[in-house]
């Protein structure tokens, strides 16, 4: 199938050299500690159970499908589940909210940094990749990726807002309500993510009609548990209690992703400042779905298997 939509009629893309997606922030900076040896009495505390990404080893813990013995647990054994979005960005409509906003952002930043300051409390990271859980006032002249850090210290978002893309996606210590804790008590879901941008780099404020964005693919044993609860939580943030304190905060969404064309959405976007302060940003439409499907991906053992039965 041709796609006229690309100068090569495929849907092609990379991983830029930099790491510098396009809207400008670095990706492929975090992945979950995954305990693949399934060896639980010397797991790291930060270590994600394996069955959180491949199949065919249910426990009471993670009661993957498929549950019971048989050949269709063997078959799907090392396995998993793979959910791909595909994502268009609005470049330019992102720019041109960066640059609208950051007089109101000025003064509690600095000109020369307002911009900035915006974008990395939409993701939580500074676009250069340090987090603002670790540098809230000033991104590093050198990037600082290491991933140690949480959100205990911070129950109101001052350093990092609640709002804030990697919050919501991985909310790492924050405290989720309290039926979540209950269906969640290793903590919240983990996935691993794989990705590349597509469609050529965009500067300024003037659309130039071109199709951009990103493929994400992510691996998963749960899909319902995992990849569609992620996806819920970045449109409708009432996962956790500290979202109530928020102005609409049941229908606040992820700062980047969310979709503000859904009726019941609160558009504003809340960052607090030291005290009581803060400023309010009306978000505008960033990214546009345009497509998102869960696929399975067979282990090596399972495809030799498929190819002895062709023969």
């Amino acid at each position: 199938m041709s796609l006229d939509s690309w100068d090569d009629g495929a849907l092609s893309g990379c991983r830029p050299a930099d790491g510098r997606l396009h809207f400008g922030y670095r990706d492929g900076i975090t992945a979950p500690n995954i305990d693949w040896q399934d060896a639980p009495a010397a797991r790291a505390s930060d270590a994600v159970d394996c069955r959180e990404i491949v199949v065919g080893y249910p426990n009471s813990d993670f009661p993957t499908a498929p549950f019971k013995p048989g050949p269709w647990q063997d078959f799907a054994r090392d396995g998993s589940f793979v959910g791909l979005s595909w994502l268009y960005q609005d470049v330019a409509a992102f720019n041109r909210f960066l640059k609208a906003n950051a007089p109101q952002a000025a003064p509690h930043v600095g000109p020369e940094l307002a911009e900035e300051w915006i974008a990395a409390k939409m993701m939580g990271r500074w676009r250069h990749g340090s987090p603002l859980s670790r540098f809230p006032d000033a991104p590093p002249s050198t990037p600082q990726l290491n991933d140690a850090f949480g959100y205990g210290d911070d129950p109101n978002g001052v350093k990092c807002p609640l709002g804030a893309h990697i919050r919501i996606v991985n909310c790492r210590d924050h405290p989720l309500k309290f039926a979540n804790q209950i269906r969640f008590p290793k903590g919240p879901p983990r996935v691993i993510r794989r990705g590349f941008s597509y469609g050529p780099h965009l500067e300024g404020t003037e659309d130039d009609g071109k199709d951009r964005g990103i493929v994400g693919l992510f691996y998963f044993a749960r899909i319902n548990e995992q990849f569609y609860t992620i996806l819920r939580w970045m449109h409708q943030t009432d996962f956790a209690d500290a979202y109530m304190r928020l102005p609409n905060g049941a229908n606040a969404q992820d700062a980047l992703t969310g979709n503000r064309a859904d009726p019941k959405a609160e558009t504003r976007f809340q960052v607090p400042l030291a005290g009581d302060a803060s400023v309010t940003f009306q978000m505008k439409q960033f990214i546009r779905y345009k497509g998102v499907a869960v696929l399975f991906a067979p282990s090596v053992k399972a495809l030799n298997t498929m190819i002895a039965v062709q023969r």
